[in-house]
């Protein structure tokens, strides 16, 4: 006899075949690739090309030679350097001071301008800018809380004093 199936028949039998394949079969592996480490090479580095006086011999200019034999001169003790030393700005500030009794430091920094502290602030500004011309007028200021522009109307002041009267002008006169 023979079975005779039917298209409903068919059909679940083929979903079957496919639930089968899909749940119940050993998934297929990729086949394992080896693959070989390859050490990378290191980029040769460019380097530019050395500058003439590297590669010829190099005759150095007469104050190249100078310099390097007052070197030598000092290392080997034919010559010492003359140390000067500077005396600070506090130092020729205090000095200036002795000559007018009864004004201090805080004064002549201070923003007073009484006439007994004046020209003793202007002969102090004019002590240090001659006494220290290395300190820029800006520098000296910021140490008195002055502008640059009032040292120079100050140094000017002293200056214009000193032609008319004589060395030292500022220092009040004991009466």
């Amino acid at each position: 006899m023979t079975t005779h199936q039917t298209e409903l028949q068919k059909q679940a039998i083929k979903y079957a075949d496919i639930r089968k394949r899909l749940f119940y079969s050993k998934p297929k592996t990729a086949p394992v690739k080896m693959v070989t480490y390859i050490e990378p090479q290191k980029p040769v580095e460019w380097l530019p090309p050395k500058p003439e006086w590297k590669r010829a011999e190099t005759y150095f200019d007469a104050h190249v030679i100078e310099s390097r034999r007052i070197l030598e001169m000092l290392k080997s003790g034919e010559i010492e350097l003359e140390t000067i030393e500077r005396r600070t700005i506090m130092q020729i500030v205090m000095e200036t001071l002795k000559d007018y009794p009864g004004v201090n430091i805080s004064d002549i920094r201070g923003a007073t301008r009484m006439r007994t502290i004046i020209p003793a602030r202007q002969m102090a500004v004019w002590r240090v800018r001659k006494e220290r011309p290395d300190l820029s007028l800006p520098a000296i200021g910021r140490w008195f809380k002055r502008d640059h522009t009032t040292l120079i109307h100050s140094i000017r002041k002293v200056e214009a004093m000193m032609a008319g009267m004589g060395e030292n002008p500022c220092i009040p006169t004991q009466s």
